[in-house]
Formats: C-alpha cells, structure tokens, sequence
C-alpha cells in the first residue's frame, strides 16, 4: 500500500492542507477529494490537455502530476473562474462567440487560454493562440471559433476589487513540476509524430515492393462504408451518453 504525505496548498484561493497517497494524481485529488469536477480526465496521458489546470501561473496537466508535487504551490481550476453568477471575460468570450461544445475539453481550453492571457503583452493573433493551444485537443469542433474567441481577448488585467483573497500562508517545500510536465508534453508529442513518420514509411517500402496494387473491389468498398458507418453511430451515442 502506498504512503501517505501531508502537504498544503492554495486551491482557487483557498488554503487547503490534504493528506494523499504518494501515489494519487493531482487530477484525483481535485475530482474526488476536493469534488472540483469542472477538471476532466480524457485520455489520462497529457495528451488531450482536458485536464489542464494552472498551477503556479503555469498551463499543467493534472493526469501527469502527483497531488504532493503541488505541495506549496497557487492551483487554479475552471470553478475558480467566476465570481459567484459573473462570469470571467474568458468564459463570456466563449459563449459569445459559440466556442463552448460539449464541456470535456473546453474546461482545459479556457484554462490554457488564461494561462497564455496572464502572461502575454499584448492582445494575441489566431496563430499565437493556436500555438498556445497546441496540447488541448476537442473532438467537437474545427478549433476556429475557440481561436476566434481567445484571440479577441486582452491580457488579463490584476484581479478586479472585490475578487477573493488568498488566505493563509503556504509553505513552499516543493519544487516547481511545470517544465516537467512540459517536457513530458513534449516528448509525448515527438512518440506520436516518429510512429507516424515509421507508419508511413513502411507503408511506402511495402507499396513500392509491390508488383500490382491490389485495388477495392465494389463490394469491399461497400462493407468498409457499412463499418465506418457503424463506428461513428457507436462513438456519437458514447458522446452523447
């Protein structure tokens, strides 16, 4: 059985002390211990960026951090955005320009997308935004409006008179996990781009060895579609489940 650690953090604000599991992901603790669920999980691989919360200022994948390396660190989650019934201008900016979809992935957009507003100068071009939002997939929608959205958007200001404090002081004991969980992002993404890059070659190699290529016949072709059909019936009703 794993251990159990103390550490302390500030949660949205709130100074929270937690005794986890040395193995138990920040992701869990948010969910299930503190029951902040707006936080998702997708893949569980910080591969789709659904679970993205802020953690020291920086975007970080909640599925690839241990709940005790937030020890002493400032964490922000998608509940902490709204002031009571006033939305955030970011999330306004979503549902003004339709960017909101199903409510997986959009949590961990809006928190990227603040993550990138809190420390950039100047009002942000879609291709900026894009590149900012390079790890959060969504398989709703063809990004353009939540770029839209994001990019019309001003670097955030300083918290407004009014918003809620943070309380109590927390020790710093840990060190900082944000370029870690970057690089992990990073090589992650350089795994997925060289099994495409063997993919493909391999198919080229087996294409160009071949004699004749074999092509679909009508009823082949027909059977693929009849699957395909299938598949995409059998995800829609996960979807909407």
């Amino acid at each position: 059985m794993a251990d159990t650690i103390d550490f302390a953090c500030s949660v949205n604000g709130e100074y929270r002390r937690l005794r986890v599991r040395s193995d138990q992901r920040l992701i869990d603790v948010l969910r299930n211990d503190l029951r902040l669920t707006g936080t998702k999980e997708g893949c569980g691989k910080g591969e789709c960026g659904a679970c993205t919360v802020i953690v020291d200022g920086q975007a970080v994948d909640s599925c690839l951090m241990l709940a005790y390396q937030a020890d002493g660190a400032a964490i922000e989650t998608i509940e902490g955005l709204s002031q009571g019934d006033r939305l955030h201008p970011l999330q306004e900016a979503f549902v003004e320009h339709g960017a909101s979809q199903c409510g997986i992935c959009i949590p961990g957009m809006i928190m990227a997308a603040k993550a990138y507003l809190d420390q950039a100068e100047a009002p942000p071009s879609v291709d900026q935004v894009r590149g900012a939002l390079a790890g959060n997939l969504c398989r709703c929608t063809g990004y353009s409006k939540i770029f839209t959205a994001v990019s019309r958007m001003a670097p955030s200001s300083p918290p407004p008179a009014g918003s809620t404090p943070l309380t109590g002081t927390v020790p710093r004991r840990a060190t900082r996990p944000a370029q870690a969980i970057a690089a992990a992002r990073d090589q992650a993404g350089l795994r997925r781009r060289f099994a495409m890059t063997v993919g493909l070659l391999t198919a080229s190699s087996s294409h160009s060895s071949s004699a004749q290529v074999k092509r679909p016949t009508a009823s082949s072709s027909a059977r693929n579609r009849r699957v395909n059909s299938s598949r995409w019936a059998t995800s829609a009703a996960a979807y909407r489940c």
